[in-house]
């Protein structure tokens, strides 16, 4: 068992980089929004009820962990004046700008950038609105 300085500390670290605990709602600090997930269109009514600001469609069906980004683009056309984010499913360059185009206002990806040179394939979604108005 450690020090309770060592505890102290840990706490301190979880409140800074936002641990889940924290991200749950109970602690918010001042200032910050709580990020809600949805798949279906009866939770996003919940949300849209709730004074959230920041909305997060998951395309990944947590039941069967199948991915369909049609998910966003079903769910984006129905929220106004809020931030949308899509989460998973995003794996490429078409696949960003397709989100972005369906209402998304930012995307959340983590595997797709972790298969090959994580900086590059980076870059390349970072990027994928300039490479789209550059091939048009």
């Amino acid at each position: 068992v450690g020090h309770p300085r060592d505890a102290r500390q840990e706490r301190d670290r979880r409140r800074q980089v936002g641990h889940p605990q924290r991200r749950r709602g109970r602690h918010q600090p001042e200032g910050h929004q709580e990020q809600r997930d949805h798949r279906h269109a009866e939770e996003l009514e919940n949300a849209l009820s709730s004074r959230t600001n920041i909305i997060g469609i998951n395309n990944r069906n947590l039941t069967n962990m199948k991915v369909d980004i049609t998910t966003t683009e079903n769910l984006a056309p129905l929220i106004s004046n809020r931030i949308i984010i899509s989460e998973s499913g995003i794996s490429s360059t078409l696949d960003a700008v397709r989100m972005i185009d369906a209402g998304a206002d930012a995307i959340l990806v983590g595997t797709s950038i972790m298969l090959g040179n994580v900086y590059e394939k980076t870059y390349e979604l970072v990027h994928a609105l300039n490479a789209k108005k550059i091939t048009k």
